[in-house]
């Protein structure tokens, strides 16, 4: 049931333009409908929004069920089985926004509810699925499960807007058998938010009266910390709340934290539980509390209360979240409900408006709050000098025109939304349209997708496949160096060659990730490079990036070989598939099926011998760039110490040795040389020193 309704032009604008995007998918693409279109690109949405790892099309429907995709998102509880997700669209084949009230589109959704219901009943999987059919097999991976402890989530999209009063779109439903399931509303209007925001992300926003039944809000203490760029609050959270808060946003609360990929698990703490079994009222004065992030708080002028939370962040207590939502969750399984109205946390709320110091400021938050992770902090914020760099060759490195068109860039996104952001601070559309033409989208990579590309190439598939969160996480832990002091640093391999390197990477994985196939570019992509460099290892061979950079997007025989590299290893994964394991995106996490199978996969070198080198050769080349590196990195320390006067380095030598931050004898030795200028010049590598030197003094608080 729904009725269409007038929006505001903008709204209308950007229904009417989306629709006509379905449309030319439908042309480019050969999707045999918009609705076709709409699911696909819809469910594509929801990968880069990490709210699904994968998809798969399923397109089912009778007079009771439905459904439309399938996915699958690390289990909420933290459990090594994944969870399974239902996708279900309700579209409008309309050239006007439609509108449908939750309750009737939680009605609707229920169809998918039904689907996966029925799964478990053999009538229904034998009788009315067609063999061998897309469908059929979801049904048989959902009855595998069947005795599993499960938390199904079914997405509810539609290009309708769901009218609401409570923008708390997910809503969990208790059940007494093995399976609670939680539906998550995707609308329009919610699409249309997230892709209109700057940071292109859905903002986690905690509306505490609306949302939280907490009409008073949240009783604080605004602390004078003394800073004018960070408002401090602390108050204290009910533990219902905080239960209800990670079921409705699961790690996605937990983003500017990517580490907790790398450690969270199910295994609840002993310690916490006990307490939270045997001594609710305990947990306040026995538990450390949260630290927490913001970008704004709204303040209810009368109560002086916190009323709600904007994009608010958990840097360090994302255990003790997951701990009592575990611990509740179960003890309800159970039948054994933990007194959780008796449960308090105290949270110390951050709020940073300016993005900029953000980024600076929330990964050293995380640092010092957490003595206990053995995993440098540095390693994971979006300012190690990695980034940095990267960024920085992005911006100046133009590539080859390819024929007749002009010379582009390749556009590193180092913070979320950057690229979004680039457009919309030109003001007219002349100007949008020229930087768009020199920045295309389609050559545009963020940094959890250069790590899918580098794990690819490094013969790491299993890694990509796990989704692009912890495929970073173990990135960064892996490639991302830190010195003794934890501070992020970068080699002399981290060059302009290397960053053209990583832009073939890209071209490859991007052109084999668009024609692999809908749903299996997830698997095909990371596997088809892995198994693809093992055979030019094995031969004493390697691409040939510079030949391929200079092509660009015309290296048109590389692409069809490629395609055919698709077909080969698809066929032999899709046939080694275990009878444990059903669904191919399961079994490309596994090593097994690299180690097993995939790396023994045999190719045809000779279509594309133009594109490579040997080995030695490229190794000589990255030898070579490295030195040249390594040269003109020396230069320029040696230049930027020797362009400031000995003064300054004198006042820094003052200022560590009043005892605000201690170095070795060595490093103090080198510093004088730079006290002396220009009497005594630092050579290339003193002066690296004394730039490290002075670096970590200015992030302690030294100031010219």
């Amino acid at each position: 049931m729904s009725v269409t309704v007038k929006p505001d032009k903008q709204s209308e604008a950007r229904y009417t333009s989306f629709m006509h995007d379905l449309d030319a998918m439908c042309i480019m693409d050969g999707y045999a409908s918009r609705e076709a279109a709409f699911v696909a690109d819809r469910c594509q949405f929801l990968v880069e929004q990490d709210v699904l790892q994968s998809f798969n099309v399923v397109q089912y429907s009778d007079e009771t069920c439905r459904i439309d995709a399938w996915g699958l998102k690390p289990a909420i509880d933290g459990s090594s089985n994944d969870s399974i997700v239902l996708v279900i669209s309700d579209f409008f084949d309309q050239d006007s926004p439609a509108s449908i009230t939750l309750t009737d589109f939680r009605t609707y959704c229920n169809k998918a509810k039904r689907f996966f219901q029925n799964a478990l009943k053999d009538e229904f999987r034998l009788m009315k699925l067609k063999a061998d059919s897309s469908a059929a097999q979801f049904a048989d991976y959902i009855y595998k499960r069947r005795n599993e402890d499960q938390q199904v989530t079914i997405i509810g999209i539609t290009n309708g807007s769901v009218v609401s009063k409570s923008n708390k779109l997910v809503i969990a439903e208790n059940s007494t058998s093995f399976i609670t399931f939680r539906y998550d509303i995707w609308d329009f209007a919610r699409f249309s938010r997230i892709e209109r925001s700057l940071g292109g992300r859905e903002s986690v926003d905690i509306d505490f009266v609306n949302d939280y039944e907490m009409s008073n809000g949240v009783s604080m203490l605004h602390v004078e910390n003394g800073s004018t760029d960070i408002d401090s609050y602390l108050f204290v959270l009910p533990g219902k709340v905080l239960y209800e808060m990670y079921e409705q946003w699961n790690e996605r609360l937990l983003e500017q934290n990517p580490r907790t990929f790398l450690q969270f698990t199910g295994k609840i703490n002993k310690g916490i539980r006990g307490t939270l079994t045997n001594n609710p009222d305990r947990f306040f004065s026995y538990n450390n509390g949260i630290a927490a992030v913001a970008n704004k708080v709204d303040i209810d002028s009368e109560t002086g209360n916190i009323s709600k939370i904007y994009n608010l962040q958990i840097v360090n207590g994302g255990q003790t979240t997951a701990s009592i939502y575990n611990a509740y969750y179960r003890s309800m399984k159970e039948r054994k409900p933990i007194d959780i109205d008796k449960v308090f946390v105290m949270v110390k709320l951050s709020v940073i408006e300016q993005t900029e110091l953000a980024d600076q400021i929330i990964p050293k938050i995380s640092e010092y709050s957490n003595s206990q992770n053995k995993v440098a902090s540095s390693a994971f914020s979006i300012r190690h000098p990695f980034h940095m760099k990267m960024e920085e060759f992005s911006r100046n490195i133009h590539a080859p025109a390819n024929g007749d068109q002009q010379e582009t860039f390749w556009y590193y996104e180092r913070v979320q939304g950057q690229y979004k952001n680039a457009i919309n601070i030109r003001h007219s559309a002349v100007d949008k349209k020229a930087f768009e033409s020199q920045n295309p989208k389609s050559q545009m990579f963020k940094s959890v997708e250069l790590a899918k590309y580098v794990m690819a190439f490094n013969m790491q598939p299993y890694y990509v496949c796990l989704g692009s969160q912890k495929c970073y996480a173990l990135f960064a832990k892996e490639y991302l160096k830190t010195d003794d002091d934890g501070q992020g640093i970068i080699g002399p391999e981290i060059n302009q060659e290397y960053f053209k390197e990583v832009c073939c990477k890209a071209l490859i994985f991007k052109y084999i990730e668009k024609h692999a196939g809908r749903g299996l570019q997830f698997v095909l992509a990371p596997y088809t490079i892995a198994v693809l460099m093992k055979n030019l290892q094995e031969k004493g061979l390697n691409l040939n990036y510079k030949l391929i950079w200079n092509k660009q997007w015309g290296n048109e025989q590389l692409f069809s070989t490629l395609m055919t590299y698709v077909n080969q290893v698809y066929k032999v994964l899709a046939d080694s598939m275990p009878d444990g394991v059903q669904i191919f995106s399961e079994w490309g996490k596994k090593k097994d099926c690299w180690d097993k199978y995939a790396q023994n996969i045999q190719l045809d070198l000779l279509p594309i011998l133009e594109y490579t080198i040997s080995q030695d050769e490229y190794l000589s080349s990255v030898k070579e760039q490295k030195s040249n590196a390594v040269m003109m990195r020396g230069i320029e320390a040696q230049t930027y110490v020797v362009s400031k006067p000995s003064s300054y380095w004198i006042k820094l030598s003052n200022w560590i040795h009043r005892g605000n931050m201690t170095i070795t004898a060595k490093e103090d030795g080198i510093l004088a040389y730079a006290m002396k200028i220009p009497y005594k010049i630092p050579s290339d590598k003193q002066s690296e020193v004394i730039i490290r030197i002075e670096r970590k003094a200015i992030e302690i608080g030294f100031s010219e």
